[in-house]
């Protein structure tokens, strides 16, 4: 699989991820899960590049096409997956 489509696939798994813990949080907002799961997705989005600009702030591609295109090219799986391995852990202790 190119390095491109496997980051993409670990950008969507990221994304959805996100959104369904945020909803289950909102759900049920007396349930604190462990305090580190959101500086651990925290740093898998930096990681992945995934910061959006603000509607305040937009940057022009040409300023960030070299960071977003190493990003592609550095990717590497085996550091997703260990992140997504301990957020399951520390989910599965917050039950």
């Amino acid at each position: 699989m190119m390095a491109s489509a496997r980051l993409h696939s670990a950008r969507q798994v990221f994304w959805a991820f996100r959104v369904i813990y945020e909803e289950s949080k909102a759900l049920n907002p007396k349930w604190i899960p462990d305090p580190d799961i959101p500086k651990i997705l925290n740093t898998v989005k930096k990681r992945l590049r995934l910061n959006l600009p603000s509607a305040g702030s937009q940057i022009p591609i040409e300023k960030t096409l070299d960071v977003r295109l190493r990003a592609i090219a550095e990717f590497e799986p085996r550091w997703f997956r260990a992140y997504f391995t301990e957020l399951g852990k520390r989910l599965s202790s917050a039950r």
